[in-house]
Order: C-alpha cells, then sequence, then structure tokens
C-alpha cells in the first residue's frame, strides 16, 4: 500500500506537469506556411520554384523571454530522401508573430516540406507543406 504523503505528492508532481504542458501548448495560437510573414496568406500546396515561403505561429501575446527554432526538412519523394535544408532560432520577439523566412536558391524543390518548432528547446509544433505542379 502507498503512504499517503507519497499519494499527495505523486499526484501533485503529475498535475504541476499537466498543467506546465498544457501552458506551453497555449503559447501557439496558429501554425503554418504562407508567402507573407504575417501568416495572412496561408498555404497547404504550392507550386514548384516558389522562391520564398514563411512558416509562422501567433501567439496571443508577446513571449520575449522564449527562445524559437525552426528545423526544416526536404522530403525528395522521388529519391525517397529527406534532407535537413535550413534552420533558423530566433529569440526577444515582441510581437505576436514569429516567422521563420526560407527562400531557397532556385526556389523550392518538388516533394514535402516539414518545420518542426520548438521553443526553449522542446518541440511544439510540426506542419507539412506540399510541393507539386498542377494540382487542380
Amino acid at each position: 500500500m502507498i503512504p499517503k504523503q507519497l499519494l499527495i505528492a505523486l499526484v501533485f508532481t503529475a498535475s504541476l506537469l499537466f498543467m506546465t504542458q498544457t501552458a506551453s501548448a497555449q503559447f501557439i495560437a496558429k501554425f503554418g506556411f504562407s508567402t507573407d510573414a504575417e501568416g495572412k496568406e496561408v498555404k497547404v500546396v504550392v507550386d514548384p520554384g516558389t522562391k520564398l515561403i514563411y512558416c509562422f505561429a501567433t501567439t496571443p501575446k508577446p513571449l520575449p523571454d522564449m527562445n524559437f527554432k525552426f528545423v526544416w526538412t526536404h522530403n525528395d519523394l522521388a529519391k525517397q530522401e529527406k534532407t535537413k535544408v535550413f534552420t533558423q532560432e530566433l529569440s526577444n520577439q515582441a510581437g505576436t508573430i514569429i516567422a521563420s523566412k526560407y527562400a531557397p536558391p532556385g526556389g523550392l524543390k518538388d516533394g514535402t516540406y516539414e518545420v518542426d518548432m520548438f521553443i526553449d528547446g522542446n518541440i511544439r509544433k510540426h506542419a507539412r507543406l506540399i510541393v507539386q505542379k498542377d494540382r487542380h
């Protein structure tokens, strides 16, 4: 049988961990890809050769004391290869929009791009962008 004090300590620790994880998840209101830094033109699919794309996150309030890291990978579906193509770290963000700008030489290639966003070293969000021609 578990002593009452130990049981109370375990419940308290589990509750504190849950509240911390829930609060961290609520930092990000919207997350995705856009052709503008403000996330006004949200994209899920773009054409090959697109010169510039942003991965953005919106927050309900500025988070100047947090560190953000965006890790971009490209999945070449024809070759079945996944390659890390870009990493960007941002801190001291005074606004409610945090955006990672990616402008590869020659534009985006066919396949998919994935971005993992970390806040203070912990992964918080993941998004996928499809790059293909003739999608209509």
